[in-house]
């Protein structure tokens, strides 16, 4: 794992390591702004897919429940992966699912549409391999973003509510 601090400081640091001796102080102390970069290799004997910690992995990005790295075994589906990065989120536009497939040194796109797949009531089996990226975009349209406008709003409302309140309390 390589560690940036806000100030441009890097350093390597053996998770592995710390993990297997159970010895955590000689690991950074981690502050807002701080970057953590934990690098896949190429796995030879695997013929060049992509694993971290000798598992092999996609990538899940978007608007799921977690995003982030998942472990596929041979036969994993986009439904699978979906399902265990918690599902999609409220705001995940099911019906332009892309993923963008490993091919070589390059990829290619593939747009799924899962939405359809639930109405129909047949789960997408459309096929995953290691080093694959998951896209779950966030719905767009009107509704969606005068919805999205309107909890913006209200949240920042109940802040300055929130901090007038607390000055006003402060006060007395």
């Amino acid at each position: 794992i390589r560690a940036e601090g806000g100030g441009g400081e890097k350093m390597a640091v053996n998770l592995s390591q710390a993990l297997e001796s159970g010895d955590f102080s000689r690991l950074p102390t981690l502050r807002p702004g701080d970057t953590i970069i934990v690098p896949g290799r190429p796995s030879e004997a695997a013929g060049g897919t992509i694993d971290m910690l000798g598992r092999s992995v996609v990538f899940v990005y978007g608007q799921v429940a977690r995003p982030g790295v998942y472990p596929v075994e041979e036969n994993s589906t986009l439904l699978q992966v979906l399902t265990q990065a918690g599902g999609a989120t409220d705001q995940a536009d099911l019906g332009k699912v892309r993923v963008l497939v490993r091919q070589g040194r390059g990829s290619s796109v593939a747009r799924v549409d899962v939405e359809e797949h639930i109405r129909r009531g047949s789960p997408p089996d459309f096929p995953l391999h290691a080093g694959d990226t998951v896209v779950v975009p966030r719905r767009s349209g009107l509704w969606s973003n005068i919805w999205n406008g309107t909890t913006q709003f209200l949240t920042v409302t109940s802040g300055v509510v929130g901090f007038i309140y607390l000055i006003d309390w402060l006060r007395d």
